[in-house]
């Protein structure tokens, strides 16, 4: 009965050890899928940061040409007023 007992035990040891073995073979096989993942999103997100600073160079020339037409808008005006008097 002991010997049984010892027999299960060993087996149950044996058991245990090998699905850890292979649980951490599967997470050692997932991780360069994870890495390369990573590395994609990554890209993806270095992508979108650049096309946000390039749209914010455009819109910052687009704010002082904004700006230049206003003050260009106002000086015509002046000249305009001054020529109907």
């Amino acid at each position: 009965m002991c010997y049984l007992f010892l027999r299960i035990a060993v087996l149950f040891s044996f058991t245990n050890k090998t699905f850890l073995f292979f649980q951490r073979q599967e997470r050692h096989a997932e991780r360069p899928a994870l890495l390369e993942l990573e590395r994609f999103e990554r890209r993806a997100l270095e992508r979108k940061a650049a096309e946000l600073e390039e749209e914010l160079k455009v819109l910052s020339d687009l704010k002082a040409d904004n700006q230049r037409l206003k003050d260009e808008n106002a000086a015509l005006i002046r000249v305009i007023s001054k020529l109907s008097k």
